[in-house]
């Protein structure tokens, strides 16, 4: 062990000694407390998240990492970011999920050292932790359909957030199933009234349902019958609408 990383006394210094010089080797950009490399259509990023509660006394910290695909950002955002933090990616993870094998009751892992030897160790586990467990679990998306199978696990036992539902709705489409694309999206405006839902929609009318999609759009929106003279959107929106209002009526 080197001087610099035996007396080190803080995070800073653990990013500086520790975590920044062995992710520049790999490939990675830094800013501030996040990493960033481009590979193919993904980009990889790394970062590390303080504890909103920290202060004079009381130090913590975890590390997340994830996988950012910029056009299906812009699809929703309509725009990119600067520089990629876990926060914005499709494909996100903290390490005590990657660490637990994303098994259900896998513990959450922050890091709050109190001593100048405990961030001496603090920063050799998380080196350690970077090197055998979060760049393999990068490395592990080489392609969409493994975003895919990410995504559509997670889904099964994890909190269903919308922006879960709509990449996954992406990634479908790209992939070639639209049903399954529109099945996931009316299916989460249905269940999430509100500005996540008019974004949803406004991603199913754009990306989703630009083209031609005839009897699929009807059989993922629960049609009986394809009516003549109309357009998808307006197939999409009248089947919307007759959810909601079977919903409603059913919970009087």
């Amino acid at each position: 062990m080197n001087d610099e990383r035996a007396g080190i006394r803080n995070l800073e210094e653990i990013i500086e000694y520790v975590i920044a010089p062995g992710l520049k080797r790999e490939g990675f950009r830094k800013r501030r407390h996040s990493w960033n490399r481009k590979r193919g259509e993904f980009v990889e990023a790394i970062t590390i998240e303080k504890s909103k509660y920290c202060g004079p006394e009381y130090d913590a910290f975890t590390m997340s990492a994830g996988i950012f695909i910029p056009w299906m950002h812009e699809a929703v955002w309509h725009k990119q970011p600067s520089f990629v933090t876990e926060v914005f990616c499709q494909v996100r993870a903290r390490i005590g999920e990657i660490v637990g094998g994303f098994e259900r009751r896998a513990p959450d892992k922050w890091w709050t050292p109190n001593h100048r030897g405990d961030y001496r160790a603090v920063g050799d586990e998380m080196g350690q932790l970077v090197l055998s467990h979060v760049l393999p679990f990068l490395a592990s998306f080489k392609t969409m359909e493994d975003v895919h199978s990410f995504l559509d696990g997670e889904l099964k036992y994890v909190i269903r957030d919308a922006h879960r539902t709509i990449n996954l709705a992406l990634v479908k489409k790209t992939l070639g199933d639209t049903q399954g694309a529109v099945e996931a999206l009316t299916t989460f405006i249905n269940r999430k009234p509100g500005g996540w839902a008019e974004r949803a929609k406004e991603v199913l009318e754009r990306y989703i349902i630009g083209e031609r999609v005839g009897p699929v759009t009807q059989q993922a929106t629960g049609l009986v019958k394809l009516p003549e003279g109309k357009s998808d959107r307006e197939l999409v929106e009248e089947a919307l609408a007759k959810r909601h209002n079977t919903r409603r009526n059913g919970n009087k």
